[in-house]
């Protein structure tokens, strides 16, 4: 079969008539904790409020909602009856997959942001009623934004990792995802300090893509700087490589189950 946008809708429906009180639920769950969290921050008192606080609360939800919404795209194969009914539906792998992320990624991030944005106006709308609490920027609240950017790109990367390790492990797919990730972040790092740095030696980055300093006997230090076009090329596929790669691993993986 080829990719149909109808079976697609289809597919969306049922899983929609199949998943909606779950979703519900969960969205509620989040608003609920939310609410607590902003409650607890007004109840601090502060003459001064920052209102970058909040986005702390923002980032905190979206990557454990996010992670764990993404570990339960395909929990229906972790079980053989569900596995086997879910396995029968008349679609394609890819129809499938793009089911999965739209619920797991796009349906849940947009939903969340409605709920948090829709808390923090009331959070902030109600602390105005207190005079003697105001709320202000942070004197270097602008800088922060680009953080925000790169936060964005890391959520994404992590919550597609994610929703891999939902079809990749059958049982336990959150906590087997999570272990994984940390076993080979740390074997990264002991074969970047224990391979890698004995045969680069003196080269050291300098914290710019592509540029380069070594340090030579004399104490002297030399800048290699690579061309700029090659910089920009692994900046970019440093930032936003992983999600397609992903992406396309669960969907061979999810061929593989239906073999």
């Amino acid at each position: 079969m080829q990719f149909s946008f109808y079976r697609l809708g289809l597919l969306i429906r049922r899983q929609w008539a199949e998943r909606s009180r779950l979703y519900i639920l969960m969205m509620a769950a989040i608003a609920g904790l939310l609410a607590v969290a902003f409650f607890l921050w007004g109840l601090t008192n502060q003459d001064k409020l920052w209102m970058e606080t909040a986005n702390i609360f923002l980032f905190v939800g979206l990557f454990l909602g996010g992670t764990i919404m993404a570990a339960m795209t395909f929990s229906d194969l972790s079980q053989r009856t569900t596995g086997i009914y879910y396995l029968s539906v008349p679609a394609t792998h890819g129809e499938k997959l793009v089911c999965g992320v739209l619920y797991s990624q796009v349906f849940f991030t947009a939903a969340y942001l409605l709920i948090f944005y829709i808390l923090r106006t009331a959070a902030f709308a109600i602390i105005r009623l207190y005079p003697h609490m105001s709320l202000e920027h942070m004197p270097d609240g602008q800088g922060m934004y680009e953080v925000y950017q790169y936060l964005v790109i890391v959520f994404v990367a992590v919550q597609t990792l994610y929703l891999l390790g939902s079809v990749y492990f059958e049982r336990f797919a959150f906590v087997k995802t999570t272990v994984s990730a940390v076993l080979v972040i740390v074997g990264f790092v002991l074969f970047a300090v224990y391979v890698i740095h004995p045969i680069t030696g003196d080269l050291h980055p300098t914290g710019q893509v592509g540029v380069f300093r070594i340090e030579s006997e004399n104490g002297s230090e030399y800048t290699y700087t690579l061309p700029q076009w090659i910089s920009r090329f692994i900046w970019f596929m440093v930032k936003y490589m992983w999600a397609p790669v992903f992406w396309t691993a669960a969907y061979f993986r999810l061929k593989e189950k239906e073999l």
